[in-house]
């Protein structure tokens, strides 16, 4: 299992959609409990399971029915707070037509982004700074008549602490770099 994060520490909500109910193998949770039992699992075929494929992204959830279908996320720090939250895609042309869909993401009733996904082996990740104006955030997935929306993991964090103080609102990250280092790894030249 990919070490990118821990179950038990506080604030984290970890689901791997499409996860059988009761799969203890796992640090992740089912999602049926966040979508009321709407939606079909899938796993994708084997030929798009590589050797180093986080296994949360093996199954999926898909969502053949209705134009909106939503996660609802109960935080325990409840509304006020800041949260991260990543979702995970992988189409792993898990329904055999070779044709990934576009479908829009919403926090609440805010366009997160439109996601346009590929047919290769890689996994699509998009995530968001929320302060949350409620006690429960809505991660939504809305059909735009291109394919069925589906979903592979959803991630929840409390950032607790003023690095990332926001009072409202939604801040979407441009681009990312790692700028640390340790000792060890330097090189002279």
């Amino acid at each position: 299992m990919s070490s990118f994060w821990l179950l038990n520490l506080k604030g984290f909500i970890n689901i791997d959609c499409g996860m059988p109910e009761g799969n203890t193998n796992t640090d992740y949770s089912s999602d049926a409990k966040f979508v009321n039992n709407t939606g079909i699992n899938r796993i994708i075929p084997a030929e798009y399971k590589t050797e180093d494929l986080d296994p949360r992204l093996v199954s999926l959830r898909r969502f053949p029915q209705g134009n909106r279908t939503c996660y609802t996320l109960t935080p325990e720090q409840g509304k006020n707070n800041t949260y991260l939250i990543r979702v995970w895609f992988l189409y792993g042309n898990y329904d055999g037509l070779k044709n990934p869909p576009k479908f829009d993401l919403y926090i609440g009733v805010n366009l997160w982004e439109e996601l346009v996904l590929s047919i290769d082996k890689t996994a699509k990740m998009s995530e968001i700074m929320y302060v949350a104006s409620t006690d429960c955030i809505h991660v939504c997935l809305l059909d735009k008549g291109e394919g069925t929306p589906f979903i592979s993991a959803l991630e929840l964090r409390h950032l607790n602490g003023p690095v990332y103080k926001s009072e409202t609102g939604c801040l979407a990250y441009y681009v990312r770099n790692f700028m640390g280092s340790s000792r060890e790894n330097w090189q002279v030249s």
